[in-house]
């Protein structure tokens, strides 16, 4: 089982190295945002139906009415981890963004929404091994990955 997992995380891992950029959107490879429950045994299904939400907000908030169908909203590839030491629930997201947005403007969006309409803390930095570090895995629990 451990090796199949480390087999589909190395394709996982190549498949967003290798992303292709198209129509008018791209891969922020180099940017790993983090989004954290403040709570202890915080449910995943809770927090997953949570980061959904995140998303559905924020492509509302850019692209109005048809956010669903609309051909550069915004899609999160999420990677949910819970920290070994005090259980806290929290996720790594590389995003797909179209090019015409400003990332400045986005992150403050974003970190309006996380924290102002959730509650939950937000980070986002810049690392050359971003895709690397959200894709890791530490433990059996560890192993979740979602596309909003």
């Amino acid at each position: 089982m451990k090796q199949t997992t480390e087999k589909n995380r190395e394709r996982l891992r190549h498949a967003l190295y290798n992303y292709d950029t198209k129509d008018r959107n791209k891969l922020l490879k180099n940017t790993l945002i983090t989004i954290t429950t403040s709570k202890t045994n915080y449910s995943l299904t809770t927090f997953q139906r949570k980061i959904r939400l995140i998303n559905a907000v924020l492509n509302k908030a850019l692209f109005k009415r048809g956010w669903k169908k609309h051909i550069n909203r915004i899609v999160f590839f999420t990677f949910f981890e819970t920290s070994a030491q005090k259980e806290l629930l929290h996720s790594h997201l590389i995003i797909r963004v179209p090019e015409f947005i400003e990332r400045n403007y986005l992150f403050a969006l974003l970190n309006g929404i996380v924290w102002g309409k959730f509650e939950m803390d937000f980070d986002v930095r810049e690392r050359h091994n971003a895709i690397k570090y959200a894709t890791k895995h530490f433990r059996y629990d560890n192993d979740n990955y979602t596309v909003n």
